[in-house]
């Protein structure tokens, strides 16, 4: 496994001042370095501790005898050079960062991550988790597409494919259990797609948004009850509407179907749309617990692959439609 620490990252060319310096000291100090492309500059002790940041335009601004400690920045964020990298690519993202400072367990300063290669970061975490959502493994390098030989896609790709056809295996059995059904009730099948993908999307959607808030530090584990609750009120209203399409459906496409028996178009339309509101709560539900759950156990919430999410509810959809029409339609 690649080493993703951000030691790997880490650029001795950097220019530090002395925090017991005047502005106009540093100011020489600065003009004597000569280079043009900084923005900031960070403050060290006599022991090369880290004190703070100060910025070109402060240093500019100040009076000259003025000293720079007084103008330094105590919110500098920093990172241990053993930290991950996935760490400094969240920093850079949330807080625009010019420069990421690298500190040892003694607090001095031992290097800095450019903005390059802050960059290069989170251009590596992106794909990554781009990657992960979409069921493909790997060390989530920003390699070409064309770099990868075929062998290299096949094995990226062939791991999550197996376990997804496996567990693809349980909507064949249920489909089996509930055959005299659909036997009976052949416009079942018609509408089994739709409340299939209509889960499928709305779990994917859910998954998707927390992921990112997850990722960017928008959201933290505390919070999981408010987003379960955030989720479910949301999903309240996806369902209504989706409810509504799906009613409108089965009348307007399938009302002169000649249903068995005392059977009505209205029963049919019901089931339905209760199947495709409780399929479509629980997929949402399901795609925003499942990124929290992973975090919790320390472990990337992309992980948490869209197929994988996909296939769960298909299950679930499954269960859920065929169980009410049992009940409502089939007496069963």
């Amino acid at each position: 496994m690649l080493d993703q620490t951000i030691k790997n990252f880490i650029s001795k060319d950097y220019f530090s001042l002395s925090a017991s310096l005047s502005v106009g000291e540093a100011i020489n100090c600065i003009r004597q370095y000569d280079d043009s492309s900084l923005h900031e500059y960070y403050l060290v002790n006599e022991n090369q501790v880290l004190c703070g940041r100060v910025t070109l335009h402060c240093l500019l601004m100040a009076q000259p005898d003025q000293g720079i400690q007084t103008l330094a920045l105590k919110n500098c964020y920093t990172l241990n050079a053993e930290d991950d990298q996935e760490e400094a690519a969240r920093l850079f993202r949330q807080h625009s960062l010019f420069s990421l400072p690298i500190i040892n367990d003694q607090l001095q300063l031992v290097g800095i991550v450019t903005y390059a290669d802050g960059m290069h970061i989170l251009l590596e975490e992106d794909q990554e988790d781009i990657e992960r959502m979409m069921g493909i493994s790997g060390e989530g390098n920003a390699v070409a597409y064309r770099d990868l030989t075929i062998s290299q896609h096949i094995k990226n790709r062939v791991g999550w494919l197996v376990a997804l056809a496996l567990l693809g295996f349980i909507s064949g059995s249920i489909l089996m259990h509930y055959e005299s059904a659909l036997d009976q009730l052949v416009i079942l099948a018609i509408y089994l797609p739709m409340i299939a993908d209509s889960g499928g999307n709305a779990g994917s959607q859910s998954a998707s948004v927390i992921t990112r808030a997850l990722a960017l530090g928008e959201l933290r584990l505390k919070d999981a009850w408010g987003i379960i609750r955030r989720e479910f009120a949301i999903s309240l209203g996806l369902a209504a509407i989706l409810a509504l399409v799906a009613m409108g459906r089965v009348w307007f496409f399938t009302s002169d179907y000649h249903l068995p028996g005392d059977l009505s178009v209205e029963l049919v339309m019901l089931c339905i749309s209760m199947a495709l509101s409780i399929q479509v709560i629980t997929s949402t539900l399901v795609g925003a617990g499942l990124p929290l759950i992973a975090s919790y156990f320390k472990q990337d919430p992309a992980v948490v692959a869209s197929p994988a999410i996909t296939t769960l509810v298909d299950i679930s959809g499954l269960l859920i439609y065929f169980f009410l029409a049992s009940k409502l339609l089939l007496n069963g």
